[in-house]
């Protein structure tokens, strides 16, 4: 235990609190194994990180006298050297560089330490400025001298969030990792390890795919071998929740060994620190990789689990060799110049409100056109604003293909037509090509997203790194265009369309569930059609690049993005296009928005008249004869006819499952209760109809 914490034990951290608990720990430890080790007088080698900037240099003249000049000199030099380099040295810790001094010179010249005469003044201060002297000799050697095994879990950080003085160090000394704390310990990692020895740590995952990491992984696949891995993502510690925190442990040697076969194990897909744990323990998820294969992929992201055939792919031409993409504006103000599309009455081409991309939920082919932009006519509205960027502005209103910037899962790809706009958060790929929409929306892309960038987060970068050829006929494109009307037709089939022209279950029939029963079959072909669409696309570009081995062509049912017929649901949204036609927004006459502001037009309303005084009561009983209840039955009746009344009503009330007896009370309670709350959550917290209490 004694030569253990003499000669082989060395601890450096910025927190003097860690220091002491470290301290504590292995003198407990050393205690464990030798009973008497704390009466020998021997101290750890663990240090917290010392400053120099109250030392005097004035000081320096009382030490070294019975050196030689030259000696005296040499460490007189070194010290100072030393007290230049830790000044402030609380602001950069273990990262800080010391280069190698003759420590046992240094060791002598401080304990050469005499005042001639009587103190004065000038030497007061003298002693304690020996104390901190020894401090800074030891605790330099230790950052300076290199090691067989170096371990860490270093601190997360974006160093464009710490001091001026910490920007301006890392980006002088380690510009190959500058982009966050812990890649930089990365790289200091390597330089304390000798050669041919080890170097471990637990640190963020990014490292191993984002573009702004490569110039790192480059120097450890050209310099290191991993030696290891434990792939763990998110959810590995069960202090920590959520899918931002997620993680990788790693061991690299400090030599390069070509062909070496790496071991990996993938533990992201495990939900919790004791399923990963139990995994790692019986073997599961295994890889075996060479990371000179890395190399073949642009960026050279660390995708331990490729297949060869992917890994092919890679060397096709890439993407952007033929379109651009671009996260064209980034609103200087999000809530004052975004806004959905209802929230406004001035759209359109020739308007300073356009719509924008903008994410969204999973869709593919067609659809999240929810918002508008405030970019008046040539984006002055925008450029206001000082933090407003625009990017790409020669290329706005073009054809392109867009898609969500963040994703929980696969990434899903939108047609998106030239009068629309794009933010950052919804970027886009500027192509009419409808065989590329294809491709990005296969679950070959999917694949090798993953081995790009295994995220949350996709950005240009990444897919302009995809491989893509053009040399599909037109079978796709003709799949293609029948997959973006299918998802159109079903986005329009509801009244978060701007392109909503009638709910569907106004139909031919008297009777509204044989209406519902043609909507639910209308939604089940679509739903079969686009399935059968999207996996025929898989197929064909799967045999194209001889991938039948590697990825199953196959669609999940939860993975098809349009509406499937739920009669509780929709039943409701009927009754909301109901209140729509009560105030005016709809009519059963015209298709689309009859009223959201502007001038009113009488004519349009015939079949239903809407509320005069644009007041509906929602009452538990039936005090007054226009209450929505009552509105709602006759507008039931205009619909469907009187005869057929009661049996529709019945029909509603069931499917709708709220509480009472009869269909009208039933009905009732829905309203009274349920009703406001849902349009809320149909329109985002942003009602159309306003609830006066």
């Amino acid at each position: 235990a004694s030569a253990i914490i003499q000669y082989n034990l060395y601890g450096l951290d910025i927190d003097d609190r860690a220091h002491q608990l470290a301290y504590f720990a292995v003198m407990m430890k050393a205690r464990k194994y030798d009973r008497r080790f704390l009466t020998k007088g021997i101290s750890p080698k663990l240090y917290s990180v010392k400053e120099s900037n109250e030392i005097k240099k004035s000081h320096l003249q009382y030490f070294g006298h019975l050196l030689n000049e030259m000696e005296r000199n040499l460490a007189t030099q070194q010290i100072e050297y030393l007290l230049e380099t830790l000044l402030d040295a609380k602001e950069y810790g273990s990262i800080l560089n010391i280069d190698n001094c003759n420590w046992e010179l240094l060791n002598r010249y401080v304990e050469d330490f005499q005042i001639d005469g009587q103190m004065t003044l000038e030497s007061v201060g003298s002693e304690y400025t020996q104390e901190k002297i020894r401090e800074l000799i030891a605790i330099s050697k230790s950052m300076a001298q290199k090691y067989e095994i170096v371990v860490t879990n270093p601190p997360y950080m974006t160093i464009s969030n710490g001091s001026s003085k910490l920007n301006k160090y890392v980006n002088k000394y380690y510009s190959a990792s500058k982009s966050d704390l812990f890649s930089v310990f990365i790289e200091k990692c390597s330089l304390l390890t000798k050669n041919n020895h080890y170097c471990a740590f637990i640190t963020m995952q990014a490292w191993m795919f984002l573009s702004g990491f490569t110039k790192l992984r480059q120097s450890i696949v050209r310099n290191n071998q991993i030696m290891n891995m434990a792939h763990l993502g998110s959810r590995a510690f069960e202090e920590i929740s959520g899918e931002v925190v997620q993680t990788t442990s790693v061991v690299l040697r400090n030599t390069n060994i070509r062909d070496y076969q790496s071991k990996f194990v993938k533990l992201i897909g495990y939900s919790g620190q004791k399923e990963k744990e139990k995994a790692f323990l019986d073997g599961w998820d295994r890889y075996i990789a060479c990371q000179d294969d890395f190399a073949n992929i642009e960026g050279e992201p660390i995708a331990y689990w490729i297949e060869h055939n992917l890994l092919k792919l890679f060397q096709l031409p890439k993407i952007k060799k033929t379109y651009t993409t671009s996260n064209c504006i980034q609103p200087g103000d999000s809530a004052l110049f975004l806004k959905h599309w209802f929230e406004i009455n001035q759209i359109g081409i020739n308007k300073q409100w356009k719509f924008v991309s903008k994410g969204g939920s999973f869709r593919k082919w067609y659809g999240n056109i929810d918002y508008v932009l405030k970019y008046g006519k040539n984006g002055e509205t925008l450029l206001a604003h000082p933090k407003t960027t625009l990017r790409s502005s020669d290329l706005y209103f073009q054809d392109g293909f867009v898609w969500n910037r963040i994703s929980m899962g696969d990434v899903s790809f939108r047609s998106w037509s030239k009068e629309k706009l794009v933010t950052d958060v919804g970027p886009i790929i500027y192509s009419n090509n409808l065989n590329l929409l294809g491709f990005l929306n296969s679950c070959v892309v999917n694949k090798l997203l993953e081995i790009l960038n295994p995220t949350i987060h996709y950005n240009t970068g990444d897919m302009e790194k995809l491989p893509f050829v053009d040399d599909f006929n037109d079978e796709i494109k003709n799949m293609v265009e029948c997959n973006i009307r299918i998802s159109k037709s079903d986005w329009d089939s509801f009244e978060t369309s701007y392109d909503f022209a009638r709910h569907p279950l106004i139909g031919n029939s008297s009777l509204i569930y044989e209406n519902y029963e043609k909507w639910e079959s209308e939604c089940l072909v679509r739903f079969e059609n686009l399935k059968a669409n999207e996996e025929e696309i898989n197929r064909i570009i799967i045999d194209k690049f001889n991938l039948q081995d590697d990825i199953e062509p196959t669609v999940s049912s939860r993975n098809i993005s349009i509406h499937q017929a739920n009669v509780h649901q929709d039943i409701k949204d009927f009754i909301s296009y109901a209140v729509g036609c009560m105030f005016g927004r709809y009519s059963v006459d015209i298709e689309g928005l009859a009223y959201a502001g502007g001038e009113w037009i009488e004519n349009n309303y015939k079949t239903f008249i809407p509320d005069k005084d644009n007041c509906i009561p929602i009452t538990d009983e039936e005090y007054f004869g226009d209450d929505i209840i009552g509105r709602f039955v006759e507008f039931v009746k205009c619909i469907y006819g009187d005869e057929t009344l009661e049996e529709n009503l019945d029909f509603i009330a069931k499917a709708i499952d709220s509480k009472g007896h009869a269909s009208r009370e039933i009905i009732r309670n829905y309203f009274v209760k349920d009703f406001f709350k849902n349009h809320c959550k149909t329109y985002q917290k942003r009602p159309i109809y306003w609830l006066y209490d």
